[in-house]
């Protein structure tokens, strides 16, 4: 796994990784703690997933022909987590 540029890493944040996950897609991490969940609600959130996002233009540029290319996988579920789906 190429290591990630400092500008998208969260802080005490631990990274969703799949074997196959492409390295292009913009990297998930779940954490404890978010500002906009009400922390009297916390015991009804069970995960917070934060999605880090380049948004420079040419980058963004990028990532939509890239995304222009993906499909969803049909089949079982088994096939479609093989595939990385993260649950």
């Amino acid at each position: 796994m190429v290591p990630p540029d400092p500008r998208f890493v969260v802080d005490r944040g631990t990274i969703l990784s799949h074997p196959r996950r492409d390295p292009r897609l913009p990297r998930l991490y779940t954490v404890t703690t978010h500002p906009l969940v009400d922390p009297l609600k916390h015991s009804l959130v069970k995960t917070i997933i934060v999605y880090v996002q380049d948004t420079d233009p040419k980058v963004r540029e990028e990532q939509l022909k890239y995304e222009d290319t993906l499909n969803v996988p049909l089949g079982p579920d088994s096939e479609v987590i093989n595939n990385g789906m993260l649950h």
